[in-house]
């Protein structure tokens, strides 16, 4: 049997990670969600291993970090409240423009709020 770790990595490879975290989400299981967040988590850290993905950590009383992937140019954004979002279509223009904000919170709301985004960790408050 193929784990979701594993079809993670393959959804991950072929571009279609989003289609299989909502399948994942919807599917109401929260040890399966667990294992899913775990799984996208190594990917990431691998990934800024190789320089592929940059991470921050914000000082905001909204934001607790933003973590861009230049390759896929999609932005995550973890709330100070442990939720976590992943913008699309985020350029790296776009991206040096927010870590350069004075304010990070109010450019997120200006900026990026409204960009198309899926819910990463369906566990945690909006």
């Amino acid at each position: 049997m193929i784990s979701i770790e594993d079809i993670l990595l393959m959804a991950h490879n072929r571009g279609i990670k989003d289609a299989v975290m909502k399948a994942v989400l919807n599917y109401n299981d929260h040890e399966l969600t667990n294992r899913y967040d775990k799984a996208y988590h190594q990917i990431l850290k691998e990934k800024m291993e190789n320089g592929t993905i940059e991470k921050h950590v914000l000082e905001s009383s909204m934001l607790a970090s933003a973590t861009y992937n230049y390759n896929e140019e999609t932005l995550l954004i973890e709330f100070n409240n442990g939720a976590e979002y992943c913008y699309t279509g985020i350029t790296s223009d776009e991206f040096r423009d927010f870590l350069k904000a004075e304010s990070k919170g109010q450019h997120f709301t200006k900026n990026i709020r409204n960009k198309p985004f899926t819910k990463v960790n369906a566990d945690q408050p909006n």
